[in-house]
């Protein structure tokens, strides 16, 4: 019965790493055994682990987990402690469960969209493993397609920092934000086209008063990281490298590339820098204590321009930016 299955599964853990049932190896062969496993337990059992795996789950747990699977696979997402969530997710990032890695994106991308609206706690993880997967698995549409068609920009700031299209540049600078425009009061749905434009206006004209410097506004906020790095994929999941993979390169994005040499991934790409993100959260600021004004709004808020890094405001000040002035012209 089903007793026996979870033996045997929990067995697969003690012989593949003797007493280190924490592992990622162990998980992914427990998962190719489970694979095709169906429940039907009435009960939900409470589960909370940071790295939830199998291995870690008492016999209530798991029939909960495989009950639950046996539903969402037939297209039925339902609430549940999000430690489960985090433990399909990671099926799925190992292939589990899925035809071919088309299969698998289409359905963490189903997942997630349902699921985040239970429990968003799952949405920096899988932004992260979402762009992982585009580099580890072989997908016909490019990563940059695959973000057009899912409209999910503001959550990649660093990989389309310096190509973005202007209609969406403003998400994804309230993401880069340290002030956050779109939980002030005044930001509603009728204000957003009015922000939007006028944050764009300001934007364009700071980009254009640095160019005739020869300076460009994204190296401002954006800071390359100095030496290649080691990728690891899926990072801060529990995920099983068994795959072979064939030597290649992997552009991101025009400053984020991956190699593949020898089965070892290495990277190098941009990072966001904490003055850029103090830099946006002022003009963000700034430009609405502006409009609020502008509309005789009953709360004035006052934005500091002493919040930007001095180094930052002298390059600024040479290229003709002094504030607040350049946003309330």
């Amino acid at each position: 019965g089903i007793k026996r299955i979870f033996k045997d599964m929990r067995q697969i853990a003690w012989d593949n790493i003797s007493f280190n049932s924490k592992n990622a190896k162990a998980f992914y062969y427990q998962a190719v055994f489970m694979k095709d496993f169906e429940d039907d337990f009435s009960g939900t059992t409470s589960f909370s682990a940071y790295y939830p795996y199998y291995q870690s789950m008492d016999y209530d747990q798991l029939r909960t987990y495989f009950t639950w699977r046996s539903r969402v696979r037939k297209g039925n997402i339902e609430k549940i402690p999000v430690s489960y969530a985090f433990l399909y997710i990671y099926e799925l990032l190992n292939n589990i469960g899925t035809v071919s890695p088309v299969d698998g994106i289409d359905k963490l991308m189903h997942f997630w969209k349902t699921f985040r609206v239970i429990d968003n706690t799952i949405d920096k993880y899988v932004f992260q493993w979402i762009k992982d997967y585009h580099i580890y698995y072989p997908l016909k549409q490019s990563f940059r397609d695959f973000v057009n068609e899912n409209d999910l920009h503001a959550f990649y700031p660093c990989v389309f920092g310096y190509e973005i299209d202007n209609k969406y540049s403003f998400d994804l600078y309230c993401g880069i934000s340290k002030y956050n425009i779109k939980k002030s009061v005044f930001y509603k749905e009728k204000t957003h086209d009015l922000m939007n434009g006028y944050f764009l206006y300001i934007l364009e004209k700071l980009k254009d008063c640095l160019r005739v410097k020869g300076k460009c506004f994204q190296d401002l906020i954006f800071s390359p990281l100095s030496v290649e790095t080691m990728w690891i994929p899926f990072s801060n999941a529990m995920f099983y490298h068994v795959i072979r993979q064939p030597d290649r390169q992997i552009e991101i994005s025009e400053r984020e590339l991956y190699v593949c040499s020898n089965n070892r991934w290495r990277y190098k790409s941009v990072g966001l820098t904490e003055q850029g993100r103090k830099l946006i959260g002022y003009i963000m600021k700034e430009m609405e204590s502006s409009l609020r004004e502008l509309f005789k709004f009953n709360k004035k808020i006052v934005a500091d321009p002493g919040v930007i890094d001095v180094k930052m405001l002298k390059t600024l000040e040479k290229s003709g930016v002094i504030f607040p002035d350049f946003i309330k012209k």
